[in-house]
């Protein structure tokens, strides 16, 4: 069975079983600024770790809740970090 697009442009048909699976995506990669996603993540992790500071504070979490926590938002950082070189190698484009 082919998997080139049929001369109209759409799509192959599904192909059944491992051979669909391994079939290359036929989809185009979409502009995605990962810098949002990122900033997202970390505001995520940040109100995350006020409320954990709260509940350890009134004795209902322990200190793996903010360990947790607290990697979730370094992580982040790094991330933004590592996506702001990113940026700066590849002359401002977003990742594709």
């Amino acid at each position: 069975m082919s998997t080139e697009p049929s001369p109209d442009g759409s799509p192959p048909p599904p192909t059944t079983g491992l051979a669909g699976l391994l079939r290359p995506s036929t989809l185009a990669p979409i502009e995605l600024d990962l810098r949002r996603v990122f900033l997202a993540g970390v505001a995520i992790w940040g109100v995350a770790l006020v409320v954990a500071v709260v509940l350890m504070v009134l004795d209902l979490v322990s200190v793996r809740a903010l360990a947790i926590c607290g990697t979730g938002l370094v992580l982040g950082l790094l991330a933004l970090g590592w996506e702001h070189r990113r940026r700066r190698r590849s002359g401002g484009k977003p990742l594709v």
